[in-house]
């Protein structure tokens, strides 16, 4: 009985290895790269469709706007924070200013959505 419990569980971790890799793989390995970063933005905004780079944009801006780091009034939806974050990075690959995904995208929402002082 152990033995079976232990082959089954051994599987389910090989499967789930395999699958891991495979999605590493589907997304790309480099969205930390500004260049592609932009390439996946343009991507989602050109799909009409949320991507890797609009959850990337949102999860950063829930987490800013949750700490009052960005004010976004009403109205403003994800495709114009995907837009600012495009042209920020645009700038920065014209530029070949070698900065974190981080950085930049919460640069443009800082840019873009400041909270008034």
């Amino acid at each position: 009985m152990t033995k079976v419990i232990f082959a089954g569980l051994l599987s389910a971790v090989l499967l789930l290895a395999s699958a891991m890799s495979v999605s590493a793989k589907f997304i790309g390995t480099m969205y930390y790269m500004p260049s592609e970063m932009l390439e996946l933005c343009k991507s989602d905004i050109a799909r009409g469709q949320a991507g890797f780079c609009t959850g990337y944009v949102i999860a950063t801006w829930e987490r800013m706007a949750g700490a009052g780091e960005v004010c976004t009034p009403q109205g403003i939806e994800y495709e114009g924070m995907l837009r600012a974050v495009v042209d920020r990075l645009e700038v920065l690959v014209k530029e070949n200013i070698r900065v974190a995904i981080s950085l930049a995208t919460e640069g443009a929402l800082r840019l873009n959505w400041p909270c008034k002082k």
